[in-house]
């Protein structure tokens, strides 16, 4: 992935990334290998850790624990050279190219990458509610199935 960015090198210094799912992280990773010079890559996510979803039957089988399934953000951050803010992004303005975060902070972008998954809508579903538990957003997933 960090040779497909070589070529914006020279026009692109502020890459941002919001959410730390699974494309972010091979980002991460690819950053680590190879990292383009003149680009400051930035992780936007809410927490420092991020739930590997290939794990979760695995977890839900009993051959897991939840933090087996838990990706550290902070050592693939280090190794790739970006830096990482905790918080939520709230929003775009993009006629600045600016990130929103709830923390107040507005992290300016060449080039920004949302991958923050999905939540799905129970609302219409009757008895949803009350019967099932969304597997996404898999952090909330975790924290009702352990409660079940």
């Amino acid at each position: 992935m960090a040779a497909d960015l070589a070529p914006l090198a020279l026009s692109v210094r502020d890459v941002v990334l919001v959410g730390a799912g699974h494309a972010h992280v091979e980002v991460l990773r690819s950053f680590a290998r190879e990292r383009p010079a003149n680009v400051q890559l930035t992780l936007i996510t809410r927490a420092d850790k991020t739930p590997y979803s290939g794990m979760l039957p695995g977890l839900i089988a009993g051959h897991y624990q939840p933090d087996d399934m838990q990706i550290d953000i902070g050592p693939l951050a280090r190794q790739s050279g970006a830096r990482v803010i905790l918080t939520d992004a709230v929003g775009l303005d993009a006629s600045v190219g600016q990130v929103l975060c709830r923390n107040g902070l507005r992290i300016r972008y060449d080039v920004v990458s949302l991958d923050i998954g999905s939540t799905p809508n129970t609302q219409g579903v009757p008895g949803a509610g009350a019967h099932a538990i969304p597997v996404k957003p898999i952090d909330a997933f975790l924290a009702r199935f352990d409660d079940a």
